[in-house]
């Protein structure tokens, strides 16, 4: 294999890297097995907004998600693909994939008197599929809407 050849498959191989971890991760979410949230209160509607660098663009984010009561997380914007687990009754797990804005990712039910809910980046992958290492700059934003009586 030619030099240039060579350099072209090990970029290829390691954008792959990316999408691979992510897609490991969502599979172990359906199996079973970041930086700061904030920490408002239910009962009602609960919406996680990524706030991400403008580069590289993210194209999959792996979301965990605190507090007691989360149920029926789907996608918030579409053309996201959301993949959940409830790893505990007070953490659920979400890997959303798609070209990722600064708009809601999910949104889920959260039950009356749940209390506090935070929800932290653990992981991303560029549009590229490439691992993002240093999620400096990344942010997963909590909002609830209330139900009402």
């Amino acid at each position: 294999m030619n030099p240039r050849s060579r350099a072209l498959s090990m970029r290829r191989s390691r954008g792959a890297y990316g999408i691979r971890m992510l897609t490991i991760a969502a599979a172990a979410l359906l199996s079973g097995c970041g930086d700061g949230g904030t920490e408002p209160s239910g009962p009602g509607v609960l919406t996680v907004t990524l706030r991400a660098p403008a580069s590289p663009a993210t194209g999959a984010v792996r979301l965990r998600l605190t507090g007691t009561g989360i149920t029926g997380v789907a996608a918030a914007f579409p053309g996201y693909t959301v993949f959940s687990h409830n790893v505990s009754a007070s953490e659920v797990q979400a890997v959303v994939v798609g070209t990722l804005a600064d708009v809601p990712l999910i949104t889920a039910d959260v039950a009356s008197g749940s209390g506090n809910f935070t929800a932290d980046v653990i992981e991303a992958a560029t549009t590229t599929d490439a691992a993002i290492d240093a999620l400096t700059g990344y942010d997963a934003v909590v909002s609830i809407t209330p139900i009402d009586p």
